[in-house]
């Protein structure tokens, strides 16, 4: 199956279950999917969150960049004119370096407890940094789940056999 069917399929689930009176009114078709641009490291990102969420599980985006604080001051020249000056830094970020780009929860009806994996999104040439490579080193030495996801339909292989297996 396709990974736009199995998308859709996610969504429609979801609605019927959170919508229940809009979806049988509507026959099904109310809420019509949206898929994202799945040729992007960020609509990758979108669209496995989005997924894992349609499907009952915990999804978010971790994001480690920083933030950036304007150092910028404005004044007033002779003419009259107002001027900016100075430049927009970027704080370092308090997190783990090397993080993963989702961290979910998946559940399952075999366990009790719901099973946390750390989801790493390389698109194209993409390559883990040294920092990424220990993260993950450091998660797996725990016994904890780490995947590496360069394409949709890898996410989708990989996430029918980790369902299957557990």
């Amino acid at each position: 199956m396709s990974w736009t069917k199995i998308y859709k399929k996610a969504h429609a689930d979801w609605c019927k279950k959170t919508y229940p009176a809009v979806y049988e009114a509507s026959g099904g078709d109310a809420m019509l999917v949206t898929y994202p641009k799945v040729t992007s490291s960020n609509g990758l990102t979108k669209a496995i969150i989005k997924f894992l969420q349609w499907k009952g599980h915990h999804a978010e985006r971790t994001n480690n960049m920083g933030r950036p604080v304007d150092k910028r001051t404005s004044y007033t020249d002779v003419l009259g004119r107002e001027r900016m000056i100075g430049s927009i830094e970027w704080q370092k970020g308090t997190g783990v370096k090397g993080t993963s780009d989702i961290k979910a929860d998946i559940v399952h009806e075999n366990y009790r407890f719901p099973i946390p994996v750390k989801i790493e999104v390389k698109w194209n040439k993409d390559k883990q940094s040294e920092h990424q490579k220990a993260y993950q080193q450091n998660v797996e030495s725990k016994g904890g789940v780490y995947v590496i996801v360069k394409n949709i339909d890898g996410f989708f292989e990989w996430f029918d056999e980790f369902m299957l297996s557990l």
